[in-house]
């Protein structure tokens, strides 16, 4: 992996080819949270992802830790936005489509009430709005970047589901809770 990812690294890819990567990691990202949803709500079946109720529950997703499509969704929600904005500051019609795209994971973080997929969620878009920001216009963008995380934290308490009622359960910071993900981690 290492050797893999030192090639990428001094390969040197143009910009051209750098977006088709990120546009083509976005839409697969927002197909595999489609078809999570799908299998969820039992309209198609995926007999090859990991189901076993006695040791993971019902699963959802890929993975038998929920945690895990959560996270695949959160890094394709940013995906979106990045590439959503990206295409609007290159006059490409494909914004529309990254940012409806957008709504798929989304609809996963919110079913799957992982409290991963939202953390990751609110990291990664301040992250990325943050070193966007980082150019000229500093002080719109980063007022655009609260706002942003303000409207996803409103949304997420009017919600009143799962999601918020996993953030605010403690079980989160228990120690048993911890030591099992890790042991399903290695």
């Amino acid at each position: 992996c290492l050797s893999w990812l030192t090639w990428c690294l001094i390969r040197g890819f143009s910009s051209a080819q750098r977006r088709t990567m990120l546009q083509t990691l976005a839409l697969s990202g927002i197909i595999l949270c489609g078809l999570v949803i799908l299998e969820h709500f039992k309209w198609i079946k995926m007999p090859w992802w990991p189901r076993n109720p006695l040791i993971w529950g019902n699963g959802f997703g890929l993975f038998a830790n929920r945690n895990h499509t959560s996270t695949i969704a959160a890094i394709t929600c940013v995906l979106c936005a990045a590439n959503a904005y990206d295409s609007h500051r290159s006059k490409s019609r494909l914004w529309r489509l990254f940012l409806a795209g957008a709504a798929l994971p989304l609809a996963c973080i919110f079913i799957n009430t992982s409290k991963a997929g939202v953390i990751l969620l609110f990291i990664g878009l301040t992250t990325w709005l943050g070193t966007s920001a980082m150019r000229k216009g500093f002080f719109q963008k980063m007022a655009v970047t609260t706002s942003l995380i303000m409207v996803i934290a409103t949304l997420l308490v009017m919600s009143g589901g799962g999601v918020g009622a996993r953030l605010e359960s403690g079980e989160f910071t228990t120690a048993g809770a911890r030591t099992m993900l890790v042991a399903e981690t290695l």
